[in-house]
């Protein structure tokens, strides 16, 4: 879980202490990272600045000040809760871009329909990259699970606000339709604008599917209000193709346009784990890069579209071993795999594991150990990983990347040599 908060338009003093309220009341939806965006008023400059931690901490920081300077006509931030990609100050929000600089609250289920799938570790930069590329419209009917979106457009000087039904956003306009400001939750704006000594009047929720654009002119002088139109046009979003269920086989009817893979049997593998060697790796006609396994038994194609040349990339072409790999979906021609659950097969028969100050455990104990995940970025560990991980108790560690991650080691307040 997320928060977006910030305000649009006139923004005075007063309007710049209730959004720092609004960026503090929204470390309750996430306390891991925070980030802020800035347009100045008279001018096209944007400043986008990001921290780890809350906005206690950030204050700490020279750059928290270097955004606040000076007069804005926008003053849009983000508390994260990370869900995707590890904890750092570079997949904090906002993400930005040539033209867009924007935030997500969410979570997707697939980013394998947008433009820049499998480039970047958090699934609110790909969303902020084919926006970019393409449109909201076009993005909005490609993307699979949750979303909140806020996001500057440099190219109509325009915020932008949009969100299916599985999260919220609610705003207020106000100082004679000269401000608009907004929140993940109706509350935080309430007890904001009161804390400032502001009356915001009507509280009102975006509508789902509704793109709402204003475009926010550069003024003449600090003291100018101009009046906000909110272009609003419905988008068509997402809805996954239809299922066809036949005994205990289930597959999607739509055909993909990509190639016809290998011949394999009738049977279906969709939500389910099987075991599989590693054939090759390729690239897809949208220049996707990704690992091909099949079956021991069988001549299914399997697509792991895991980051090439990262930590998971190199595990997966560098063993000899088996994997076990779940596959999360079918489209007619091949299977893609869940990169979270692509296990190397261990032979661990009477292995002991060794976890804090050398403490052993056999394979059931340490499975139990490490389902926590990893304690900065929550990535899932499997059996194979028992000896690269970095112990900081009994029941908390270090993925390899993490321990070898400086940031990390800081963040959690222990310090390489």
């Amino acid at each position: 879980m997320c928060g977006l908060v910030g305000l649009a338009g006139f923004i005075s003093s007063k309007e710049g202490e209730m959004f720092k309220d609004l960026l503090k009341l929204n470390t309750m939806r996430g306390a891991d990272s925070v980030g802020v965006l800035s347009v100045q008023s008279m001018s096209n400059n944007t400043k986008v600045f990001k921290a780890l931690g809350t906005p206690w901490d950030a204050k700490e920081s020279k750059g928290w000040d270097n955004v606040f300077l000076g007069w804005h006509r926008v003053l849009m931030g983000h508390n994260r809760a990370a869900t995707r990609g590890k904890v750092s100050k570079a997949n904090a929000h906002p993400f930005e871009f040539s033209n867009v600089i924007g935030a997500h609250n969410g979570t997707l289920t697939s980013t394998f329909n947008l433009r820049g799938h499998g480039e970047y570790p958090v699934d609110s930069e790909v969303i902020f990259h084919h926006i970019n590329e393409t449109s909201i419209e076009d993005a909005a009917s490609k993307m699979q699970g949750a979303f909140a979106l806020t996001w500057w457009d440099g190219r109509d000087s325009s915020i932008n606000f949009i969100r299916n039904s599985q999260r919220t956003l609610s705003y207020c306009i106000f100082n004679d339709g000269a401000t608009i400001a907004w929140a993940s939750e109706a509350w935080m704006l309430k007890v904001a604008s009161h804390y400032a000594g502001i009356d915001v009047g009507q509280l009102s929720d975006f509508d789902v599917a509704d793109h709402h654009k204003i475009v926010i002119n550069k003024r003449h002088n600090n003291n100018e209000k101009i009046k906000l139109v909110d272009e609003i046009k419905k988008s068509k979003l997402y809805v996954p193709p239809p299922v066809t269920t036949t005994g205990i086989t289930t597959t999607n009817v739509f055909k993909s346009k990509e190639p016809v893979g290998g011949n394999h049997t009738k049977k279906s593998y969709a939500g389910s784990e099987v075991e599989c060697r590693i054939v090759c790796s390729d690239t897809s006609n949208y220049n996707q890069h990704f690992i091909k396994a099949t079956p021991i038994d069988d001549e299914a194609e399997i697509r792991i579209y895991a980051p090439k040349d990262g930590p998971q990339w190199k595990k997966l072409m560098h063993s000899h071993k088996n994997f076990m790999i779940y596959c999360k979906s079918y489209n007619g021609t091949y299977y893609t795999a869940d990169l979270r659950r692509v296990d190397e097969i261990v032979n661990a028969t009477g292995r002991q594991f060794t976890g804090f100050n050398g403490k052993t455990y056999n394979k059931e104990e340490f499975a139990k150990k490490i389902a926590c995940n990893c304690s900065y970025c929550d990535d899932m560990v499997d059996l194979c990983d028992g000896d690269d991980l970095l112990w900081l108790d009994h029941d908390s560690f270090l993925c390899l990347q993490c321990a070898e991650d400086q940031t990390a080691l800081n963040y959690l307040g222990r310090f390489g040599d």
